[in-house]
């Protein structure tokens, strides 16, 4: 009996853009819960990004969260203190609203005036004066603080309050990666531009020359160390076959007489 094979998502492109497709769908869901700290975390954050439906889902999300998950565990003794705990999360809810309603009507401003911004900015951390590359700050540190704040308010306040804290932060990291990693193969697919318009001008310039003693001396056939590693030019069969072509006297004009 044949062994069923897996099928190899990364060899049909198609399965591979539904792939990310998936992906980006989760990384928008868990973008509701990072914004409840981002606001906190972040400065000078994008206007689709403080949108009021977006603010207000993730105080929706808050809420939710804040009712279900003690009623999920009212007969364990992790999350005793239910009403201590949902005391917490209206006025964080709030103030994340406030605070990123601000930021919204700080960007307005900046438009008004003409100064530029990325609609979909994730901001800039409070921890970028640190010696550290903006990158990093926002990918390790921002996480890190968002964990140690959580810490202490579990010790001190709510429990649960400190589990959305970390789940905040969770979502956060996935957001930061995903976007990373999205501008990265923006970055990419510019390079593999530029490569691939410089065949482009090459192969169009060798088909395009009109004088035979430039076709007869065709440009070199480059390997792929030298092409950046994309097969370029032309084949060298098809390459001689053009040169033996131009090379081909044409018949003389009396050659019906």
């Amino acid at each position: 009996m044949a062994e069923k094979q897996i099928p190899d998502m990364t060899s049909d492109p198609t399965n591979l853009r539904t792939l990310n497709q998936k992906v980006h769908f989760v990384v928008t869901l868990l973008s509701y819960p990072a914004l409840s700290i981002m606001v906190f975390m972040r400065r000078k954050m994008g206007l689709r990004q403080l949108s009021s439906i977006k603010l207000g889902i993730t105080a929706l999300v808050m809420f939710g969260y804040s009712e279900i998950l003690p009623m999920a565990g009212k007969f364990t003794n992790a999350l005793a203190r239910t009403e201590e705990s949902l005391k917490y999360f209206f006025p964080l809810a709030v103030a994340m609203v406030i605070v990123g309603t601000l930021q919204r009507w700080q960007r307005r401003r900046d438009l008004k005036k003409g100064k530029m911004w990325h609609s979909y900015s994730l901001g800039l951390s409070w921890f970028e004066f640190l010696p550290i590359r903006d990158d990093l700050v926002r990918l390790y540190i921002d996480p890190i603080a968002c964990i140690i704040i959580a810490c202490i308010v579990g010790y001190t306040l709510s429990p649960l309050l400190a589990n959305w804290l970390i789940f905040s932060t969770i979502s956060l990291v996935a957001v930061e990666v995903w976007t990373r990693e999205q501008q990265f193969n923006a970055l990419l697919d510019m390079v593999d531009n530029l490569v691939e318009s410089e065949i482009r001008s090459a192969n169009t310039e060798f088909f395009l020359r009109n004088d035979p003693t430039l076709v007869a001396s065709p440009p070199p056939h480059r390997n792929l160390e030298e092409t950046a590693g994309i097969p370029t030019g032309i084949a060298p069969d098809i390459e001689a076959q053009i040169q033996r072509r131009k090379a081909r006297k044409p018949p003389p004009d009396d050659l019906a007489a």
